[in-house]
């Protein structure tokens, strides 16, 4: 009776140690591997960003399947060996000795997709669309940093579109893109103007249209829209077009959006870098009439990288050449911008087709 009671108990423990190892690491595990994803791919970003201010060619890889198996081995031992002595009760003595044992082993598997060839033109080439400009500004994204960010030139308003590409030589034209941007930005405020889908009157297909309230809006910022743009001062609806060469109507404006990468080469001007690698001619120094330009005044409120050895735990840091280059994890602008253009990313990439997968738990 009391060999078949320590028995039980050894299978008993061996049937609970590790029956439940899967569930029980499951919400532990996700966590770890979405922080482990999040992570490596701002940095992948910000890395990128950095090449590009470097002239150097930019990389992306793809997470795909990430497969974690798990491993449970349990034994048990139950050896019996007698005593040859007799007890000077006369009774017989037997030893009885459990041994058992659980072993686990975790074995992640990742898998990869460099983005190349007809990927790469298609989802990093492809200027960025103005309905999905819609989309994100009906997320919650402000208007202003929308069209700084994605938007080189409205009609022949310029946003830097030399930036668009490795770092030009010669000053770009911006003043008056954030004169209007500046506009865009208090009457934003006030809720008088909205970037809107809306069903064309005479065609019935559906557009993207700028939407002034003047009822709302301060006159002053109002004003300064109509005459930055061209439009006839009153007018509320305004159509948004992809540029193209026919003549503009009245009530239009043509946009000329960015791509993916000509978003990535924009911001790769908000990278500052040490003194000795411009004295090295690694990077492009942009001529301001003798003095070097300060793209600061193009990317001012929108993103700054600095290098160097933070202070404070930065909100994501890659090493280049030797040096750390980060954001600022108090610097709420450039992460605000660094998130967006994590989602503009996001919505060209597309979701990849991946294969579903049955991860068994083998337990021997």
């Amino acid at each position: 009776m009391k060999r078949l009671g320590l028995a039980t108990i050894c299978l008993l423990l061996l049937s609970g140690c590790c029956c439940r190892v899967g569930p029980n690491h499951m919400e532990e595990d996700t966590l770890c591997y979405n922080h482990a994803v999040q992570t490596s791919t701002d940095k992948q970003v910000l890395l990128n960003l950095v090449r590009l201010r470097y002239h150097d060619t930019p990389s992306f890889l793809d997470v795909g399947v990430i497969s974690a198996g798990y491993d449970i081995n349990r034994s048990a031992k139950l050896p019996i060996t007698f005593n040859n002595g007799i007890h000077p009760s006369g009774i017989d003595f037997t030893k009885v000795v459990p041994e058992f044992g659980c072993s686990y082993s975790e074995k992640p598997t990742t898998t990869y997709s460099p983005l190349t060839g007809q990927r790469f033109v298609t989802q990093l080439l492809t200027p960025i669309s103005i309905n999905q400009m819609v989309l994100l500004n009906d997320m919650g994204w402000r208007i202003d940093r929308l069209f700084r960010l994605c938007v080189q030139r409205i009609n022949r308003i310029q946003n830097a579109p030399t930036a668009s590409g490795p770092t030009p030589s010669y000053t770009p034209k911006y003043e008056d893109y954030l004169t209007l941007m500046e506009a865009f930005y208090h009457l934003e405020h006030t809720d008088a103007i909205h970037l809107l889908p809306r069903n064309n009157p005479t065609t019935g297909q559906v557009e993207a249209v700028l939407m002034l309230d003047t009822k709302q809006g301060e006159a002053e910022m109002l004003a300064k829209v109509w005459q930055i743009l061209d439009i006839k001062p009153g007018t509320e609806i305004i159509r948004l077009m992809p540029n193209n060469a026919n003549p503009r109507q009245g009530d239009e404006l043509y946009l000329d959006t960015r791509s993916p990468l000509g978003i990535l080469y924009f911001l790769s001007h908000a990278v500052n870098v040490p003194n000795h690698h411009e004295n090295c001619h690694w990077v492009t120094t942009t001529d301001d009439s003798g003095t070097p330009f300060e793209w600061n005044r193009v990317l001012g409120g929108l993103m700054n990288i600095r290098y160097g050895t933070p202070k404070q735990n930065p909100a994501v840091i890659v090493n280049y050449r030797g040096v750390p280059f980060y954001i600022g994890d108090g610097d709420l602008e450039s992460k605000s911008t660094f998130s967006l253009l994590s989602q503009l990313l996001a919505l060209q990439f597309g979701e990849a087709q991946l294969p579903i997968l049955t991860l068994p738990i083998t337990s021997n």
